[in-house]
């Protein structure tokens, strides 16, 4: 085969050419500090690349989630630590009044000017704390104020301590003949609607007029325990169990306002719920049948649901919050009855007002102790997070990072190459007449 010197100089440009691609992508990597600047550098690194990236932004978002939720959960720490101290002293205040023979009703209106003052900051000043403009006690509601003093001197009258899941039973009243009176002056049936977010049922209680209190009572009780099933207003309607049908007992309250002891429904029911009469008065509102917050007579605006973050692949989501309706209308209305029960000069009363007391303190404690042990799971998901992100971060330079002593190096040998292949160039090409005229 005849070499041509038109084909020795191809072949020279072809691999001059490789050679300077090669040191051009070289002082690329070196100039870029990076491996990678096409896809078509390293299609498989590229992919790799992305989905460290992906994993990258998706943990920045946690460990922004997360730091949002410490700053919110240290917020409402500060604010529970102050509600507690407050419960305290109202107890230390509480034990002093109800030294009855001791104070005379001039040192109590002094103690309940006190206590009024613990009760403003609590209700407007804990209560209604926030974060970042956010109301932190209001639930999802963030942006209402939770608490509102609309009635300061309005007495609440709790007819029992509050229970551990922060409800009472504000019963049916059935003292003297006044149920009688009310349901059973006129014979007949008379007819309830039970009433559970978009479901309802009507249940019927026969009436003779002949009844005592006692008897309706239980004519009612039967009544809702025997409705086992609610249904909508769909076509066909969809049904539910009925929440209630079980739960409704009948009881004997001691009012702690007036020291009188009464027979009434008390209901425990672990949702929401209305009953109405056929007139459309809610018997909740009208007569206290039923279940009812706290909240609901402190005049809550939150609606004590949690607030929730993502902070973990997978749906890992942790709540944030202390819905407002749990310790503090607890803590609110104990103040509220201990302030009227001071004012009253009554020592059974104040010492009464002293079993509210303790119960919120539990609520409240309940509550701190709750939030303590997100936040310590919160500490541990913050690093746990950091830790990932180094990770990732040591992963994606790995993947991608130029290691620039082995790029000089390699940059070093290709300058060498291709001063070579410049000089064996210069010996294969032709001469020209130039050259023999030199």
């Amino acid at each position: 085969m005849r070499i041509t010197n038109n084909m020795m100089m191809s072949n020279f440009l072809t691999n001059l050419n490789k050679i300077n691609t090669k040191l051009n992508k070289t002082q690329e990597q070196i100039s870029s500090q990076t491996t990678i600047s096409r896809p078509s550098d390293n299609p498989t690194g590229t992919a790799r690349s992305m989905r460290l990236r992906t994993n990258l932004a998706e943990n920045d978002q946690y460990i922004t989630n997360t730091d949002y939720a410490i700053s919110w959960a240290d917020s409402a720490e500060s604010a529970l630590s102050n509600a507690t101290d407050i419960m305290q002293r109202a107890r230390e205040l509480t034990v002093q009044g109800s030294n009855s023979g001791v104070y005379t009703q001039d040192s109590l209106d002094a103690i309940a000017d006190e206590i009024e003052q613990l009760r403003q900051n609590m209700l407007l000043e804990l209560g209604n704390a926030s974060n970042g403009g956010r109301f932190i006690f209001g639930g999802t509601k963030t942006i209402d104020t939770p608490f509102k003093d609309t009635s300061p001197d309005k007495l609440i009258t709790l007819s029992v301590p509050p229970s551990d899941n922060n409800t009472i039973g504000k019963p049916f009243v059935s003292t003297g003949n006044e149920l009688a009176t009310d349901v059973g002056s006129v014979p007949g049936d008379k007819k309830f609607t039970i009433t559970v977010g978009n479901y309802s049922a009507e249940v019927t209680v026969n009436v003779t007029g002949a009844e005592s209190n006692s008897e309706l009572l239980n004519k009612i009780k039967n009544a809702i325990d025997g409705t086992t099933t609610l249904q909508d207003s769909s076509s066909p309607p969809k049904t539910i169990p009925n929440p209630i049908s079980g739960k409704v007992n009948i009881v004997d309250y001691k009012d702690s306002a007036s020291g009188e002891t009464y027979s009434g429904i008390n209901i425990s029911s672990p949702v929401a719920f209305k009953i109405q009469d056929n007139s459309g008065d809610s018997l909740v509102e009208k007569s206290g049948i039923g279940r009812r917050e706290i909240s609901d007579i402190v005049g809550y605006n939150g609606d004590n649901t949690n607030l929730y973050v993502q902070v973990g692949a997978g749906n890992v989501n942790i709540a944030i919050n202390v819905p407002g309706g749990e310790p503090f209308s607890s803590n609110i209305a104990a103040l509220t009855n201990l302030r009227n029960a001071l004012r009253s000069g009554d020592a059974s009363k104040i010492q009464n007002a002293l079993g509210y007391v303790d119960k919120a303190q539990k609520v409240t404690l309940t509550s701190r102790s709750d939030l303590g042990a997100r936040s310590n799971r919160l500490d541990l998901i913050s690093k746990r997070l950091d830790e990932l992100d180094m990770n990732f971060q040591e992963l994606l330079s790995n993947n991608e990072d130029t290691d620039i002593a082995q790029a000089i190096t390699d940059l070093s040998m290709q300058q060498s190459v291709q001063r070579a292949a410049l000089a064996v160039g210069a010996k294969i090409i032709v001469p020209t007449l130039i050259d023999f005229l030199r």
